[in-house]
This record gives C-alpha cells, sequence and structure tokens, in this order.
C-alpha cells in the first residue's frame, strides 16, 4: 500500500512540475535566466566599466576617471554628464556619482547663503567656521571635492599627526552612505561634522578580504586611533 502511494505522489509531483515546466515556456522564460532582477542584458562580449580600479594591495576603490574627470564634465545641476565617453564608461546605478555630486554642489550652495538656516550637522559644522584649523580646511577641502585621490569618499588621507581622535571606518554601502539623503549627511559625515578626523574607507559592495586589504595598508599609513569595521551580517559575510 505504501509502494502504490509513494508511486502515486511521484506521478502527481511530476506532473506538476512538467506543467510548471510548459507553462513557463509558453511565457517566454528560459531556463537559467532570473526574471526578478533588472538592468541585465545579453552581450556578445564582455563589457567593462571604468568607474573603479583596484591597486596593488587589492583594494577595491574609485578610478581617476570617478574623482577627477566627471567633476569637470558635470551640467550645472550635476545631475547630467555631457561627455558621451564618461557616459558609456560609467555604471550609474551602482555608484550614484552625480548624485553625490549633485549634493555636495547644493551644500556649497546652502552654506553659502547669508540667511539660511543648517539643516544637517555638516552644514552646522561648515556655518560656524570662523578662522578654519587644519582639520576644518580638510573637510572645506573634501566639500568641494568629495572623492579624495586615494579614491574613497572622505577628507584627504593624511599621516601628519593630529591633535584630533583619528578614525578608519571601514565597510561597504553602510560607510560609504548609500542611503543617506542627501549624501553629506551619512553617518561619515556626521562623525566628521563632531570634530573627529575620520578617514571613509567605504565601497559599497565590498567584503570582509576588502577590509582585511584596507587594514593591511591603511593602518600602517594613517595610524589611527580607532578603526571600525561595519558591515552586514547578510552579502558581506556569506561568501565566508
Amino acid at each position: 500500500m505504501k509502494f502504490k502511494t509513494l508511486i502515486y505522489v511521484f506521478f502527481i509531483s511530476t506532473t506538476s512540475l512538467v506543467i510548471c515546466e510548459i507553462f513557463m515556456r509558453m511565457m517566454g522564460v528560459q531556463p537559467g535566466m532570473i526574471e526578478n532582477y533588472d538592468g541585465f542584458e545579453f552581450v556578445d562580449s564582455l563589457y567593462t566599466y571604468e568607474n573603479y580600479t583596484t591597486d596593488s594591495y587589492g583594494i577595491y576603490k574609485f578610478s581617476n576617471l570617478s574623482t577627477d574627470s566627471i567633476p569637470k564634465h558635470l551640467s550645472n545641476n550635476g545631475r547630467s554628464i555631457k561627455n558621451s565617453y564618461l557616459k558609456d564608461k560609467i555604471n550609474w546605478e551602482t555608484d550614484y556619482l552625480n548624485v553625490v555630486y549633485s549634493d555636495f554642489k547644493k551644500l556649497k550652495h546652502k552654506v553659502n547663503q547669508e540667511n539660511y538656516k543648517p539643516e544637517s550637522e555638516l552644514e552646522t559644522m561648515i556655518k560656524s567656521i570662523q578662522s578654519p584649523n587644519l582639520l576644518e580646511k580638510k573637510i572645506m577641502s573634501y566639500i568641494n571635492k568629495p572623492f579624495n585621490e586615494e579614491g574613497f569618499r572622505s577628507i584627504a588621507f593624511d599621516s601628519s599627526k593630529s591633535n584630533k581622535v583619528k578614525v578608519l571606518l571601514i565597510g561597504d554601502s553602510f560607510v560609504y552612505g548609500q542611503s543617506a539623503k542627501p549624501f553629506y549627511n551619512s553617518f561619515y559625515d556626521i562623525l566628521l561634522s563632531r570634530g573627529f578626523e575620520v578617514y571613509n574607507a567605504g565601497i559599497s559592495g565590498t567584503d570582509l578580504a576588502q577590509y582585511k586589504a584596507i587594514v593591511s595598508k591603511y593602518s600602517k599609513e594613517l595610524k589611527p586611533d580607532l578603526i571600525i569595521v561595519n558591515f552586514c551580517v547578510q552579502n558581506d559575510i556569506a561568501s565566508f
């Protein structure tokens, strides 16, 4: 009796799977295709975006194309790029570089208005600057160019001695500030506005291998007082 029941269950299950497969094929779904991801398309050859690079330590970061070329070719509103080559080589959905530059342009415009009332901690700090100290000068440079020479959204990485607490932030989109609105209202910028000399080494989509490489290089160069690692318990440790 049990054998017949198993045969019956197997027959029903197999028939159901075959019917589902036929239905999905009729709907145009191909084997191996994942339909719930937008933005993918078939290509004849590998297409390489150039907005990221990797250094000799294996650290994944923004390239000179992102940090130097893009600001020169953004339109006045900061939301579109005028250079066709750059448009073709930048993955806008990944980094939102145009949004970052646009937000920081607006920040500069706001704080220069005489009667503007600050709405974020960074705005408040900038408004209060009278005779800028060394850290405040670094912050003003950062506002004018939010991506530093090392390829991170951060003040310049500086190994000189400081009377401020030096903090190295390591992580992915949390540290980069992916969900901050505006971008200069991220966790990093809030710490920066409170008088900490904070170096932001966050890059979206990275994991523990990146964090280890960053510590190997920048802990020696920057000699921070604190290293803070921010990670997501899902994708950051999925491969480890």
